[in-house]
C-alpha cells in the first residue's frame, strides 16, 4: 500500500443488534485537526480544526479586535476590515475596504487567510506582510489566547453553507486528472454502502453512472455541508481535491 493510500481514512460498515452503524475509522490525530484549507461550515469541525475554545475566544476579540474589526455579515467596515468569511479570503480583498499597499502587495502575492497564517500574522504582522503598519496586539504571545481568538473568529465569521445549485467546481480541480489506479483503491469504500449498476434496496444510490463531473460536484457538495448526509459528509470531508479527482477519473470510466 503507497503512503498516499494510506492517508485516507476508511469508512467500514458494521451491524450491531441488527442496525447498520456507519462509523470512520481514522489514524490517532494530534489536536488540532489539520487544516487542509478546505470549507468547513459545520461548527464542530470548526472547534476541531482550530483546536480552541470559542467561549473564551469572544472576550478575547473584544478585548484585541473590536475597537478596529466587526465580524457580521451586516456590519460595516471599521478602522480594520470586516471580519466575515474571513477564513479563505485572499488578503487584501474584502469589498470597499482601503487596504494598504503592504497588504494589497500580499494578496496579490498568494497570502491568503487560514489558521497558518492568520496564527503566524497575529503573532507577527511584519513576517507575513512585509511593511504593515499594524503591530503586535496584547496577549498574542500567548498560543491559547490566540488559539481561542482565532477559533471564535472562524465560528463566527464562517458563511452558512451554500444550496446546492450555488456550488461550482473549480476550474483548477477541474482540469486535475485524476489517477483513476488510486481512485479504484478508494472505491472500496463506496462499494460498502453504493450498489454497483444499481440503486441499493436501502435506496443508496447508484454512482457508477454518473459523468465525471457530477462525481466532483456532489463531493464537493457533501465536503462543504451543501448536500445533507451526515455519513456521506464524514466521508467527502475527508478527501482532498486529489482523491475526489481520482474517484471521478475511475467512475467516469466504468461507463464505457
Amino acid at each position: 500500500m503507497t503512503a498516499k493510500m494510506k492517508r485516507v481514512s476508511i469508512v467500514t460498515l458494521i451491524a450491531a443488534a441488527g442496525t447498520a452503524a456507519f462509523i470512520l475509522s481514522a489514524q490517532a490525530q494530534e489536536s488540532p485537526l489539520p487544516d487542509l484549507g478546505l470549507p468547513i461550515t459545520d461548527p464542530d469541525d470548526i472547534v476541531a480544526v482550530c483546536g480552541g475554545d470559542p467561549s473564551a475566544g469572544e472576550p478575547h476579540f473584544e478585548v484585541s479586535c473590536a475597537a478596529c474589526h466587526t465580524l457580521n455579515s451586516d456590519e460595516l467596515h471599521g478602522v480594520g476590515p470586516n471580519l466575515y468569511a474571513l477564513y479563505g479570503r485572499t488578503a487584501g480583498s474584502a469589498p470597499g475596504y482601503a487596504y494598504s499597499d503592504a497588504m494589497q502587495t500580499a494578496g496579490a502575492e498568494g497570502l491568503v487567510w487560514g489558521r497558518d497564517t492568520l496564527r503566524a500574522f497575529l503573532l507577527d504582522p511584519q513576517s507575513v506582510v512585509p511593511g504593515t503598519s499594524k503591530s503586535p496586539m496584547a496577549g498574542m504571545d500567548d498560543e491559547a489566547y490566540r488559539t481561542d481568538l482565532m477559533t471564535y473568529v472562524r465560528l463566527t465569521t464562517t458563511p452558512p453553507p451554500p444550496a446546492p445549485e450555488d456550488v461550482t467546481i473549480p476550474d483548477t480541480l477541474l482540469a486535475m486528472a485524476g489517477d483513476a489506479p488510486y481512485g479504484e483503491y478508494l472505491s472500496a469504500e463506496c462499494a460498502s454502502c453504493h450498489v454497483s449498476g444499481q440503486a441499493s434496496a436501502t435506496g443508496v444510490p447508484q454512482i457508477d453512472n454518473l459523468t465525471r463531473e457530477a462525481m466532483i460536484l456532489a463531493l464537493l457538495q457533501y465536503r462543504i455541508g451543501a448536500r445533507d448526509n451526515q455519513t456521506m459528509a464524514t466521508v467527502a470531508r475527508q478527501l482532498g481535491d486529489e482523491e475526489i479527482a481520482a474517484l471521478a477519473a475511475y467512475f467516469s470510466q466504468q461507463q464505457n
